[in-house]
């Protein structure tokens, strides 16, 4: 089930802090910052982000409910840091050989290869 990016910036903020119980103000002035947003939405999202976690409000197990307070998320998360793959700085040069032939050749060429 695809997200919006309201409900991912949700999940995202509680991921960010595990265990912690984030306020509805909290969520709300990070996910909707200088805006006026009704508690009724952020609910909408979560749910939403529940349905797509296959979670629920009775047997919540990656996001916790704390009613008129707040949200937690609870789920146990590994930190893993990743190492980007080696590039050498030659492999990550454009050459002009690496464009297509109609950008390289010029103007004139360029039109002449798109009218044959």
């Amino acid at each position: 089930m695809p997200l919006g990016s309201r409900a991912l910036d949700i999940l995202s903020f509680l991921a960010s802090h595990p265990g912690e119980l984030k306020t509805n103000n909290e969520i709300v002035k990070q996910v909707w910052p200088n805006t006026f947003v009704d508690e009724a939405n952020l609910r909408v999202h979560l749910s939403a982000v529940r349905k797509a976690l296959g979670d629920t409000q009775r047997s919540p197990r990656f996001i916790s409910n704390v009613p008129g307070r707040g949200y937690a998320f609870i789920a146990p998360l590994e930190r893993t840091t990743r190492q980007p793959p080696h590039l050498s700085l030659r492999s990550r040069i454009r050459t002009p050989d690496a464009f297509p032939r109609a950008f390289s050749a010029g103007r004139k060429a360029s039109q002449e290869l798109l009218a044959s």
